[in-house]
């Protein structure tokens, strides 16, 4: 007989493929019966926006997941294991045993969240104690994508002794017992827990297998989820200049904007704002080497403290603590034909940290006179309220200009802003806003004027 085998399958998807909606997630890897064992999990990967509700759950303290003795409260599913040779393996849980479960825990191997998923190596009369494997859960900063890979299995004798480590992949034998995995199914279906794309846009769920021998397979499952046009978008932006002094040409006003949006709707993919006419970049401090953070270092998101231009706060209902972080000035640059590079005007990179870490980069230009910032591939994760302030002073970036005529000055005219966003699910909205001024009210004012008339 020549060399057995390995050809694993993968299926993964959720039960309600409805976008924005709640559902069982649930992922199968087999094999056939002739080949190689099963043996690693190197990689699974998300599809963008298939997300979990981590706000909803306890997470596992980091000694139980070792010891595969979570609690139920950061249960989040269940798995089910086929084993053995022939056309009727060995299904575990067994009816009467002991339970599997897939619990939720907190930092892992550098990443904010992992697994601890425990099946019980019972059977008929035998009880070979439970293997317990932890996993990273890992979020991408660009696009919060989860990923996840098997890191360590511990097998636990029936008295709860540790009896066997294996690094990296799954134990083929316990007890001198060959398990001969034929399935593996992971079911994610706490209620309420996984949270489906709002883009109904093709992806996938891939994964990379690996057999015994050290053979591996790259497999992957379509996913798509449908009725995007069924979501409602309309999210609403504030802006507010801020600095008494600092409304006269020549003067760096502050900025902040706070954006909100209402529950069950779309994510939001793509935001564009157009400052007021007499807003620009201030042409000295935006360019300044000790205020800008270079290209490549704004790539890998490690600008220094030196480029800091604001703060940003983020609120997600999917989070258990809001996202805070430092907003920086980063150097732009756009590249040639021949790879070259060329300065354009700066980006924005948004540095939200907390319970997890993502980068947003928002790219400014300049059209028909005034300023433009757009974040493109903004996440698909909702966000109930996000908040951005851009200091003022004589270190600001934004600064007021004059007009043909000479100086200005805000408080003079209404200063009005054009905002548009684009949904993952394709709807576009776009409006005026009105942004609001430190400029006293025409009211006070007068009054101000009385009283320094007495």
């Amino acid at each position: 007989c020549g060399p057995r085998g390995f050809a694993p399958s993968f299926v993964a998807g959720t039960e309600n493929p409805v976008a924005g909606e709640s559902s069982t997630f649930s992922g199968v890897v087999a094999r056939d019966d002739g080949d190689r064992q099963l043996r690693t999990l190197d990689s699974v990967k998300l599809p963008e926006g298939l997300l979990g509700h981590v706000s909803k759950v306890e997470t596992c303290a980091d000694a139980a997941a070792d010891a595969g003795t979570c609690g139920e409260g950061s249960r989040i599913g269940r798995v089910q294991v086929a084993a053995g040779p022939g056309s009727s393996p060995v299904w575990v849980p067994q009816q009467g045993k002991a339970p599997t479960s897939v619990s939720l825990a907190g930092p892992y191997k550098g990443a904010p969240y992992s697994l601890s998923v425990v099946v019980p190596a019972q059977a008929g009369p035998f009880d070979l104690g439970r293997i317990v494997v932890r996993a990273p859960l890992n979020v991408d900063r660009l696009t919060a994508g989860l990923s996840t890979r098997i890191d360590v299995s511990r097998v636990f004798d029936s008295d709860g002794r540790l009896d066997q480590v294996v690094e990296g992949a799954m134990p083929t034998i316990v007890k001198g017992i060959p398990l001969q995995v034929r399935e593996v199914r992971v079911i994610v279906d706490r209620d309420g827990f996984t949270v489906n794309p709002t883009s109904c846009e093709a992806s996938s769920v891939d994964a990379t297998v690996g057999s015994e021998g050290g053979q591996s397979k790259d497999v992957s499952s379509r996913f798509q989820v449908g009725e995007c046009a069924s979501l409602g978008f309309s999210p609403r932006l504030g802006m507010r200049l801020l600095g008494k002094r600092q409304t006269s040409t020549g003067s760096h006003p502050a900025l902040r904007t706070v954006l909100t949006q209402p529950d069950g709707q779309a994510n939001i993919g793509l935001a564009r704002v157009v400052m007021p006419r007499s807003i620009v970049l201030d042409p000295d401090n935006s360019v300044d080497p000790e205020l800008v953070c270079d290209y490549d270092t704004g790539q890998r998101g490690e600008c220094g403290e030196g480029s800091v231009i604001g703060k940003a706060r983020a609120v997600s209902p999917l989070l258990k603590k809001p996202l805070t972080g430092k907003v920086h000035l980063v150097q732009g640059i756009r590249f040639g034909p021949t790879g070259n590079r060329i300065r354009t005007t700066p980006s924005i990179l948004v540095k939200l940290r907390g319970e997890v870490d993502i980068d947003l980069y928002g790219r400014t230009t300049v059209h028909a006179g005034r300023l433009v910032t757009v974040f493109k591939n903004v996440p698909d994760a909702r966000v109930k309220r996000f908040a951005l302030r851009i200091k003022g002073g004589s270190k600001g970036i934004l600064v007021v200009t004059g007009s043909r005529q000479g100086n200005i000055d805000i408080c003079d005219s209404r200063q009005t802003a054009n905002l548009a966003f684009t949904g993952h699910n394709g709807k576009k909205t776009s409006y005026r806003r009105t942004v609001r001024t430190p400029c006293a009210k025409a009211g006070k004012t007068r009054k101000a004027q009385r009283n320094n008339d007495r």
